[in-house]
């Protein structure tokens, strides 16, 4: 049983997210959450709640994310997952592939595929020459992907093959990181960091 309040800066309800979740209903609770996250920026930033812009989302727009509705998402997520799933739970398997010893070779791989699996869904620029400007982020997130399930043998997973088997630890929610640019979801995952130790801190 979840003891935590669904509170929400906005009157944003999480209703819907805590009954899917509740019932390990994983793809409708990454719908729920793709669309709550969608309001609450938008809220934030005096736009229609419903309204779908994601290029009008800054990193300064997630450093003022209300920590109110971001523990409430993250919280969610780990209790009904059992600490499987959840944004702090990516932030963690994100820092803990930060070691990248071998990047040069593991560049080279990833060169034999030029557009990459990342190309449609996050914010990797290749210049003229076809050399990556930040090779690093680009295997990090290669990495990340392979360990979270949202990529395969070099393909990126859909969302139909996600959840046709078991999610591996950090998988989810899928749908609203695979939207945004790179930069954003690692500050609004930063941002959630802050809000949890915030509220740990009381």
């Amino acid at each position: 049983m979840f003891f935590g309040e669904l509170a929400s800066a906005f009157a944003v309800d999480y209703q819907p997210l805590q009954s899917a979740l509740s019932t390990q209903e994983w793809r409708e609770a990454d719908r729920q959450t793709t669309r709550l996250l969608i309001k609450v920026f938008n809220l934030q930033m005096g736009l229609e709640p419903n309204q779908i812009n994601l290029s009008r989302y800054t990193i300064e727009q997630c450093q003022i994310l209300p920590c109110t509705d971001l523990n409430t998402i993250d919280r969610l997520w780990t209790h009904y997952s059992q600490g499987q799933y959840g944004l702090s739970v990516q932030r963690e398997i994100w820092l803990a592939l930060a070691d990248l010893p071998d990047i040069d070779t593991h560049w080279n791989k990833l060169k034999s595929d030029p557009i990459g699996w990342l190309g449609w869904c996050f914010d990797i620029v290749l210049d003229a020459t076809g050399e990556d400007r930040d090779a690093r982020s680009f295997i990090h997130w290669d990495r990340f992907g392979e360990k979270v399930g949202w990529r395969q043998q070099g393909n990126l997973t859909s969302f139909d093959e996600l959840f046709s088997r078991p999610i591996p630890r950090g998988g989810l929610p899928a749908m609203f990181p695979r939207l945004l640019e790179t930069n954003i979801w690692l500050s609004l995952l930063e941002r959630v960091n802050y809000c949890s130790r915030e509220s740990s801190d009381r």
